[in-house]
């Protein structure tokens, strides 16, 4: 899956692709430093490429997602209202939880998922699809 709002610069993709390429080498005995003159990848793209989900998690325009969040906070039913509201006191109170939420088709199920996902990652923090 693609996320629009992913932003890494250019740099940061490269040295991603290094890194990889590197740790392909190490596992047959050679690295990229015995081929000169290709770049060695910088050391704290290791620390982030070991866990990839986490970056692209940490790794959303926040101010695009606020903005997105106050769009669709707007456009909620009372009812998908009251579950968003339960849903979030749950994950930032310290409650935690389960929840389900069905419906039929069209009754706004990936509309309030939208509206969660924008909220939480808007706040920097990480949200883990499920659906």
């Amino acid at each position: 899956m693609i996320h629009v709002d992913l932003q890494l610069s250019t740099d940061a993709i490269k040295d991603i692709a290094l890194y990889e390429i590197d740790k392909h080498l190490r596992s047959n005995g050679r690295s990229l430093g015995d081929f000169p003159p290709m770049p060695i990848p910088t050391a704290s793209v290791s620390v982030v490429s070991s866990n990839v989900l986490m970056m692209e998690e940490t790794n959303y325009d926040r101010s695009t997602l606020i903005e997105q969040h106050k769009a669709l906070t707007i456009s909620l039913t009372e009812e998908q209202s009251a579950i968003y509201k339960t849903i979030m006191e749950a994950c930032y109170n310290g409650g935690g939880g389960v929840f389900f939420v069905n419906g039929f088709g069209g009754t706004g199920k990936t509309f309030v998922w939208n509206t969660l996902t924008a909220a939480i990652r808007s706040r920097g923090d990480i949200v883990l699809a499920g659906m």
